[in-house]
């Protein structure tokens, strides 16, 4: 067992959407009609992208039962509601009733997510996309430190259709600011991110300055991806999805797809070790970022645990935040190095240092 497990909170709704590009991990995946596909929940929006697909199964597993909770709920609003409600009803649009919605939909919740749920009701009135305690962190960010860096009409010029050539005058000469560049490595380094963030037990093998690291990549992010169309990139600055920048779950040509699929999706509470014992061969695997809160011996083991799991050929994608976690050269799991950076280079979700693509060898 990693020690993650032991040691850090899985109690609370940690992760409200999933800030990994599901764009990126489609396409590295490949999946197709009849897949068997295992991935970390999160909050369940990556999870559900991969319906889009018509896998046979898609098994989406986390230690957190409250994110558990929060996948369970996206499934039951998929199976009830039609577009435009389901919207409303996580929050992306306005909407008075939301725990009317609840009630509708609730037979659906296991009756641990329901209980989780009836005892969050203020999470559902309030929108559940905006109830992570992630989403809080860039929330005191938005409200308390982005005022101090730039104007409002600035933010909202960051985040206006533009070229790129347009984005990277911008930013030189409009946005990097002195207090931009200090305040934002203060508040996104290790500190800050672990009190109010991350749990700090996620940090035990960073070794590189974090807000450092973090800013370059919101330099390429800002400067070489298009952000009018970045989810992301509006959410943590303006609060909010739009909609011409919604992640992939969320839009409505994906829509009828994922609600015909939507009985595939299986929560599963457990670890890939448990998943192990279920006796299915994955051709795909979506593992999030979570070999970097491991040591290295204990992410050896993972990927051993992975070989007993994967078909012939099966697809890995995971990536590395803060930590390095390369498979090593003994594993019969081969990286795509070519295809990973490519695809890195326009990752929405930019704070990621690495995005790994590897297949499992024959």
């Amino acid at each position: 067992m990693a020690q993650i497990e032991k040691n850090a909170r899985f109690d609370f709704i940690r992760y409200a959407n999933c800030w990994e590009d599901a764009d990126l991990l489609l396409e590295a995946l490949s999946i197709k009609q009849g897949s068997k596909c295992l991935s970390i929940c999160s909050s369940g929006d990556n999870s559900l992208s991969l319906l889009a697909y018509q896998p046979e199964i898609v098994i989406a597993f986390d230690l957190n039962l409250s994110q558990l909770a929060c996948l369970e709920l996206r499934i039951a609003a998929f199976k009830e509601l039609e577009y435009e409600d389901l919207l409303a009803f996580l929050g992306v649009n306005e909407d008075s009733k939301r725990i009317q919605t609840f009630e509708l939909i609730k037979s659906h919740l296991s009756d641990q997510s329901r209980d989780f749920w009836e005892a969050h009701i203020t999470s559902i009135n309030n929108g559940v996309i905006y109830e992570g305690k992630f989403e809080n962190y860039f929330r005191i960010f938005r409200s308390y430190m982005l005022p101090l860096m730039h104007t409002q009409k600035t933010v909202e010029k960051l985040v206006s259709q533009k070229s790129i050539e347009e984005q990277q005058v911008f930013y030189e000469k409009k946005w990097d600011n002195i207090n931009w560049r200090v305040l934002f490595k203060i508040f996104f380094g290790k500190f800050f991110m672990g009190k109010m963030g991350r749990d700090p037990e996620f940090f035990k093998y960073v070794k590189d300055p974090v807000g450092v690291n973090i800013l370059k990549r919101t330099q390429h992010a800002f400067t070489t991806i298009p952000t009018y169309t970045n989810p992301y990139l509006h959410f943590i600055m303006t609060g909010r999805y739009q909609p011409h920048a919604l992640p992939f779950y969320l839009r409505s040509e994906n829509f009828t797809a994922i609600k015909e699929n939507i009985n595939q999706i299986k929560p599963f509470h457990g670890n890939i070790h448990a998943c192990s014992q279920r006796n299915i061969q994955f051709d795909a695997f979506n593992l999030s970022d979570i070999f970097e809160y491991m040591n290295l011996s204990e992410f050896r083991s993972e990927l051993t645990t992975i070989l007993t799991m994967a078909s012939v050929h099966a697809k890995i994608a995971y990536w590395n935040m803060l930590s390095d976690r390369i498979i090593p050269d003994d594993i019969p799991i081969s990286i795509d190095w070519e295809r990973s950076q490519h695809l890195l280079f326009k990752d929405k979700a930019w704070f990621y240092k690495r995005f790994i693509i590897a297949s499992v060898n024959e």
